[in-house]
């Protein structure tokens, strides 16, 4: 390239004139630095030209060097540009070039490795052919490009299908529709264009559960819902035919063989019997129908006569024909009804809670559903575990020594001193487990301790004389885990039914319903009903609450509160000192008032 050289040495000049053109803002003070500074420009040949200053106070020319993906580059002697701008002088060697960037079209078709789906990838990308055009000389150069844009070549539905036969994919596992839609669209993407049927295992055939009514009975005059509840010789199950097995094929074509179904193994528990050539399962006697995976059973409602003056479980309804009295729990996987009265006992049901007597100083847990906390489930298997590793060390050890009488709990306490030091540690977790709470007001959780603690605490285990005995362990600790993924059929009604309520504790999921409360605590799940008076305590309720009387003349501290900010509380008589809340709003009566409703709508 022409150039004229200002004689000054390369390093110095340079380096000079490159140190007062990083201070730019300074040729205001230099008088004429403008019109003595060297000047560069593109030729309409696109040679670059540069010329030096002409006086030692003028700068040297820059080049603003194009970023990376302008598809431009800047060679100075040889060695690309760095930077946003680099100083040059005549004597550089500077090429400016742009870079090709041809129009784009390509596909690919990837298979996976089962061959139920081919999906297509396709890519575009515009073609630019850049070209640099001429300037004037100026102190900085801009290189200006002028740029065209090229269309890429269209792929083609016969390019596809013409590789998609190429690869093996059998034609009739093309979606040609979803193909065409794609291809036309000529934009970059994926699209599955052929796919596999999965093969269907077939299923066994199977006994299911019928729909039962519910069934009303009456107590003192009173009737109750008991949903699940059969009679002898009603129908409660039926033999429902497995389903086919189909085949399945690859986009190669290639059949896929279905796995046989398993067979089913159903158990009849105590209460069912099997119904001529099987096709229904009948009930043999009155109470609960319970099914759990694998098999049903019928449980027979409990009748308790007379008081109850210790702790009574049942797995079903249990039914007490007198009064609860002292420091006792009761604990029903379904319906506790009390035909007495209850007090200072605590009271834990599946479902309803039916107390025709007084209940006075009580607790109250009405339904609370199966346990799902991990570690509480993770805990009982791993103590399952070890009791089956405790049971198999027993049976090897009879097996080793035929002749001797062997005492299952001393080899017990022998496995555990020496291979499960984390026994005790485990009995002593189940302790502790179901009076805590939340799992105190679980059912479930209570009636398993309830059942398998007596034969583990206290060193109990080591002293057992008959191996059998934890069979029973094993099938209470499957039946809680199978509770907590499986329910009842039929639905499960909560709710608490009483008449008169004085200082009791009331958590129930469904509706609560007395005649009277004084200084109790409730909280429902769905709403409060007291058709008398609430003197003093606490109502919380998601829902509604109506209560005939709220408070006292004699002004005792009352608060109702509704959950739902849609809700509303009905009463006919408000006192001083009672408190209402609706989600956010709450109102502090001072003086009596009557027929009240408060919502917020």
């Amino acid at each position: 390239m022409d150039s004229a050289n200002s004689g000054y040495g390369e390093n110095m000049v340079r380096g000079f004139h490159t140190s007062l053109h990083q201070v730019s803002h300074l040729a205001g003070f230099l008088p004429g630095r403008h019109e003595a500074s060297g000047r560069i420009w593109i030729d309409d040949d696109g040679h670059v030209h540069v010329q030096n200053p002409r006086a030692l106070h003028g700068l040297y020319p820059v080049i603003l060097v194009p970023p990376a993906e302008s598809g431009i580059t800047v060679e100075v002697n040889g060695k690309k540009a760095r930077g946003n701008e680099i100083v040059v002088q005549a004597s550089d060697q500077i090429v400016i070039d742009t870079i090709p960037q041809p129009p784009l079209s390509r596909f690919d078709i990837h298979v996976d490795d089962a061959g139920m789906s081919a999906v297509l990838t396709v890519e575009y990308r515009m073609g630019l052919t850049r070209m640099i055009e001429s300037t004037e000389p100026a102190t900085r150069l801009v290189i200006p490009v002028k740029t065209q844009v090229e269309s890429p070549q269209p792929i083609t539905v016969e390019e596809v299908l013409s590789e998609l036969n190429r690869i093996g994919i059998h034609n009739d596992r093309v979606d040609h529709a979803a193909l065409l839609d794609f291809v036309n669209r000529q934009k970059s993407g994926s699209v599955t264009v052929a796919q596999g049927i999965p093969a269907v295992s077939g299923t066994s055939e199977s006994y299911q559960p019928l729909p039962l009514e519910t069934k009303t009975r009456y107590y003192r005059g009173v009737a109750v819902d008991r949903p699940g509840f059969v009679e002898i010789g009603e129908i409660i199950g039926i033999l429902v035919p497995g389903e086919a097995s189909h085949p399945g094929i690859t986009v190669w074509g290639t059949p896929i063989l279905p796995t046989p179904p398993p067979p089913n193994v159903f158990k009849l528990g105590d209460g069912v019997e099997m119904m001529e050539r099987g096709m229904h399962l009948v009930a043999t006697r009155s109470g609960r129908v319970r099914w759990e995976p694998g098999s049903v059973r019928v449980i027979p409602e409990k009748i308790h006569a007379g008081p109850v003056r210790k702790t009574l479980t049942y797995d079903g309804d249990l039914i007490i024909e007198g009064d609860v009295q002292g420091k006792v729990t009761v604990v029903a996987s379904g319906h506790i009804i009390v035909t007495g009265s209850v007090m200072d006992a605590e009271i834990v049901a599946k479902e309803q809670v039916w107390i025709f007597g007084e209940t006075q100083g009580t607790v109250i847990y009405s339904g609370h559903k199966a346990v799902s906390d991990q570690d509480v489930q993770q805990q009982l298997r791993r103590l399952n575990e070890v009791l089956w590793i405790l049971e198999h060390g027993y049976h090897q050890v009879c097996e080793r020594m035929p002749e001797t009488p062997v005492v299952p709990g001393k080899i017990f306490d022998w496995l555990v001193q020496t291979k499960f030091p984390e026994w005790r540690s485990l009995v002593q977790w189940l302790e502790k487990i179901g009076t805590r709470s939340p799992y105190r007001k679980n059912p479930d959780l209570r009636l398993l301790v309830e059942d398998i603690l007596p034969l583990i605490e206290r060193e109990q285990l080591f002293h057992i004389q008959d191996v059998s005995l934890l069979e029973r362990i094993h099938e209470g600790i499957q039946h809680f885990l199978d509770a907590a993924q499986h329910s009842e059929q039929g639905e499960q009604l909560s709710g608490v039914f009483l008449k008169v309520a004085v200082h009791t504790m009331i958590r129930s999921l469904g509706p609560v319903t007395l005649q009277d409360a004084r200084l109790c605590d409730i909280e429902s799940g769905e709403s409060v009903d007291i058709s008398g008076q609430m003197i003093g305590g606490n109502i919380t309720a998601q829902e509604s609450i109506t209560v005939r009387i709220l408070g006292s003349e004699e002004g005792i501290d009352t608060f109702v509160s509704v959950v739902n900010p849609n809700g509303w509380i009905r009463s006919h008589v408000i006192y001083p000192q009672t408190v209402v809340q609706i989600g956010t709003y709450t109102e502090d009566f001072t003086t009596a008032m009557t027929d009240v409703v408060i919502d917020q709508v």
